[in-house]
């Protein structure tokens, strides 16, 4: 019988995927479609993430998913996270290192620890990523997504401590940050949502991890 803190457990792994493919990749026909079918939850526990997901609705509900449309995310996806077009710099990289390194580049001290801890766990980045350093947003979103599967399938106490530690270490110092730095450069509505988003739910998971290890809910 499915308890209540499995459903908990579904539903912060389909975000953590969801927000890992919008920070991986750029917008594409079928993630168009699959925004476009998307609706702003009634009952969103966080304002923040309640914005975020209003003004990615709105963006898209307000534009066609025309290739031009495409274009405008793409090149707003290659300013904010590379750099592309601005001063030299100026971005929100979507790498911890970058935040959390001693030198502030990438590559360093958190690439590492990460690229240890998913080889310690038997896995390994797919080949259509495989020019992305293993701090990369999107990665550290999809191994908190396995640690949330883990704990449905498994034993939910011990992949919650996991998850605890893994969120307190590689995303909590350096998300709100980033989510900053999103804000500040990007100009389309959708990136705008989409650091909102990120940051109502960084701010909910860390609000409620503790809380969950002590529910009764299994």
């Amino acid at each position: 019988m499915e308890t209540r803190m499995n459903r908990i457990f579904y539903a912060r792994e389909l975000m953590y995927h969801f927000l890992s493919r919008l920070y991986m990749f750029e917008v594409d026909t079928d993630l168009w479609k699959t925004l476009e079918a998307m609706e702003v939850p009634g009952d969103c526990p966080d304002r923040d993430m309640t914005d975020g997901y209003k003004r990615i609705y709105d963006w898209v509900h307000t534009h066609t998913g025309s290739e031009n449309d495409l274009d405008i995310l793409a090149a707003d996806y290659a300013r904010v996270f590379l750099s592309a077009g601005v001063a030299a710099g100026r971005a929100a990289f979507p790498y911890a290192s970058v935040y959390m390194g001693n030198r502030h580049l990438t590559m360093q001290e958190p690439a590492g620890a990460l690229s240890a801890l998913y080889a310690s766990e038997g896995l390994t980045v797919r080949e259509d990523m495989f020019k992305v350093p293993e701090d990369h947003i999107g990665l550290i979103f999809e191994y908190m997504a396995r640690l949330c599967a883990l704990a449905r399938k498994a034993s939910p106490h011990v992949y919650l401590k996991e998850q605890q530690t893994f969120f307190e270490s590689f995303l909590k110092p350096w998300v709100g940050t980033f989510c900053k730095m999103i804000r500040d450069c990007s100009e389309t509505g959708f990136y705008q949502g989409l650091a909102r988003l990120t940051e109502g739910f960084m701010a909910l998971e860390a609000e409620s991890l503790g809380s969950l290890q002590n529910s009764g809910a299994l």
